[in-house]
């Protein structure tokens, strides 16, 4: 296990319409991974609709966060307890 509890260190990765995927970073703590993650919804790409898919993922694997274009936050479910 990670020295961090929190399943830091996270990945973001972007999912493109093509089937193409792309890490766009590494390495980052939660806050970082966040804003990352958040700046990529926000991209031209993301509006129009070339970024189909945005993604936290752990140290483990895991998907922590999913981003959807014309879905939006698909996980974690609004309103899901831990």
């Amino acid at each position: 296990m990670s020295e961090h509890d929190d399943g830091a260190p996270y990945k973001v990765w972007i999912f493109f319409r093509d089937g193409t995927h792309w890490l766009s970073a590494d390495n980052l703590e939660t806050g970082a991974a966040v804003e990352c993650a958040f700046r990529q919804t926000q991209t031209l790409g993301a509006k129009l609709g070339t970024t189909r898919r945005v993604i936290i993922e752990d140290c483990l694997g895991h998907t922590s966060f999913e981003w959807q274009f014309k879905k939006g936050v698909t996980f974690p479910k609004v309103g899901a307890k831990p």
